[in-house]
């Protein structure tokens, strides 16, 4: 067993496991699984209305939707203190 893992060996959950989960969850749609660097969208001033430039911000605002959401079901499941 490793004393500083995930959860104790009552297998109780430890701060570091919520910690490492809101880790994935907040980076999980800037490095996808097969990913090895960030995903950095460079559009530049002249593209702006292309299609694939306005796809990209509805992707990005789907992104920080689904971020928010995720947040607060995080929030929600916390244990009370």
């Amino acid at each position: 067993m490793n004393p500083l893992g995930l959860y104790d060996l009552n297998r109780n959950i430890r701060k570091v496991r919520e910690a490492y989960k809101k880790l994935i969850a907040d980076w999980m749609e800037v490095l996808p699984a097969q990913s090895v660097c960030l995903n950095v969208p460079v559009i530049l001033p002249s593209e702006y209305d292309e299609p694939f430039a306005r796809r990209r911000r509805d992707w990005a605002r789907r992104y920080q939707r689904r971020r928010r959401q995720t947040k607060e079901v995080v929030r929600a499941n916390e244990p009370a203190q």
